[in-house]
């Protein structure tokens, strides 16, 4: 067509692009934003949610957290924008946005997968983080259901039992004990005005440590509280095991928390 100069004009608009516009949509060019960080394990394979369903909060955390250091470079596409402001339909790409570097971790893709069948095995409340104790490296960490809170890492419990292996750390460490030192194992112990007893009532007789660990003797192990001194076990938690320090693994998790007890023995 041609103006009122005579000169000849282009009359624009955004339909020529994209034929059928909705009210308040317009076309622009703009950033497509660099592809997702690929996260791998530790032998380089990559991890993705939809294998390793218990790693999806995970990955995302991750994203969010190490992305921007990880990224590739964005890339440039036409597309509609709609009256709220948000991406509509994609028209054109102009140029691929280019991989960065992927992110390592330290799961172990055979780890997690066994972890991930195991969790299922128990129930729909089940969790599990597989440390590798020499380097405090995360082999592995799956839970029922997959989705939600993530119970493995942020959730908080009591130790029960498990604690025994600290107290019986505690006890080897003070020199005072050896797997083969008499420590008895009776049907109830009474301390701090409380009385505790075994499963099922149980009792070990002429009990060494050893055998009180095998049985998980509830009694022989509270009663140590009357030969280590305070703040003992609490230390050896920390120092030692780890309870209640910054774990550095990446994303929220609940480390632990060392207390002594409210309950302390009489001088």
């Amino acid at each position: 067509m041609r103006g009122t100069d005579g000169h000849a004009v282009v009359k624009w608009m955004p339909s020529v692009l994209y034929p059928k516009p909705a009210a308040g949509q317009s076309v622009v060019a703009a950033s497509a934003g660099a592809p997702p960080v690929k996260a791998v394990d530790r032998n380089g394979e990559e991890l993705t949610a939809a294998q390793y369903p218990s790693l999806a909060g995970i990955l995302g955390q991750l994203q969010a957290r190490y992305g921007t250091k990880m990224r590739g470079t964005p890339g440039t596409e036409i597309r509609v924008k709609n009256a709220g402001g948000s991406a509509g339909r994609v028209l054109r790409v102009l140029a691929q946005g280019m991989a960065g570097k992927p992110l390592p971790t330290t799961i172990g893709a055979k780890v997690q997968a066994e972890a991930e069948k195991d969790v299922r095995k128990q129930g729909p409340d089940a969790s599990v983080v597989a440390v590798q104790p020499s380097t405090g490296d995360v082999l592995a960490v799956a839970m029922t259901p997959a989705k939600g809170f993530d119970k493995a890492f942020q959730g908080t419990y009591a130790p029960g039992s498990t604690f025994k292996v600290i107290t019986a750390s505690t006890l080897l460490e003070s020199g005072k004990f050896t797997p083969s030192t008499p420590l008895n194992c009776p049907q109830y112990f009474s301390y701090g005005g409380l009385t505790f007893h075994n499963v099922d009532k149980m009792k070990i007789d002429h009990a060494n440590l050893a055998m009180d660990f095998e049985a998980s003797c509830n009694t022989a192990f509270m009663s140590t509280v009357q030969v280590l001194p305070d703040g003992a076990v609490e230390n050896e938690a920390r120092d030692v095991f780890g309870l209640g320090l910054n774990w550095n693994t990446g994303v929220p998790s609940f480390e632990g928390v060392c207390r002594r007890p409210a309950v302390r023995r009489r001088r």
